[in-house]
């Protein structure tokens, strides 16, 4: 719903500016905000081989490294940022914020007598990036540019056992959380000035939030709702492709 809503915002923010008015003479230096929308795709990746805090420790997975398969997802959100102009040579930061509707599913299973399965979905609800920019003007109204800083996500992860030995299914657990991803990002765009101070820009990035070891608290249910939190570590990186409309205060 919030991903629809800001769509729809760009939307409007596009009918609304797009009266073609040349912006020769005008500079790129100054602040802007805006806001945008987009696409995202990329991997989600779970270690399972150090769980100190499984109901079964240290289970023998099939399979303890695995992606979790990312699902491919709409983003959107608002964008602001500062330009100066030296001739031809913008420099800049921006920093922004996306919601997105990316998740992932992964089962994790053990072999007999065992026969254990986990079940562990994870979603990035939001993540941000401060990045600096490095461009050149084509013409005056045409910038390209590459960049690159610093990027952070918060997941939503839910982890489920469930035991299938000696009688399926039997619960073990449930377990929930949000984490904090830290990491990187880099990429790079262009922007076209409609009006001195209206802009649309399109923009690809390269977002690596590293691994982060998941901590999720629930509880262990053939034990009578004992307390417990379940470990294990997952690594996020994806890809996105964006559009967005800026408007500049500098103009």
């Amino acid at each position: 719903m919030k991903v629809a809503k800001l769509l729809g915002a760009v939307g409007a923010l596009v009918l609304l500016a797009c009266t073609p008015v040349r912006a020769d003479g005008s500079s790129w230096t100054g602040l802007y905000l805006g806001a945008h929308a987009g696409y995202g795709w990329g991997n989600w990746d779970a270690d399972l081989s150090h769980s100190s805090g499984a109901i079964h420790y240290n289970d023998p997975f099939n399979q303890a490294n695995q992606s979790l398969g990312v699902s491919d997802n709409w983003l959107g959100g608002f964008q602001a940022g500062y330009n100066h102009q030296f001739g031809s040579l913008i420099i800049g930061l921006e920093a922004d914020v996306s919601w997105t509707g990316m998740d992932a599913h992964g089962q994790f299973t053990t072999p007999a007598p065992i026969h254990t399965t986990w079940d562990i979905d994870t979603s990035l609800d939001v993540f941000g990036t401060v990045r600096a920019k490095v461009g050149h003007t084509v013409s005056d109204n045409l910038l390209v540019y590459v960049t690159g800083g610093f990027a952070w996500g918060r997941v939503d992860a839910r982890q489920a056992t469930n035991w299938y030995a000696p009688a399926p299914p039997a619960e073990g657990g449930r377990t929930s959380g949000d984490v904090n991803h830290f990491g990187w990002a880099l990429g790079a765009g262009a922007e076209w000035a409609i009006s001195p101070n209206v802009s649309i820009q399109g923009q690809y990035l390269y977002v690596d939030l590293g691994k982060e070891n998941y901590a999720l608290n629930g509880t262990q249910k053939p034990n009578n709702n004992v307390p417990y939190t379940e470990t294990f570590a997952t690594d996020l990186d994806f890809h996105t492709v964006r559009i967005g409309v800026n408007y500049r205060f500098g103009g």
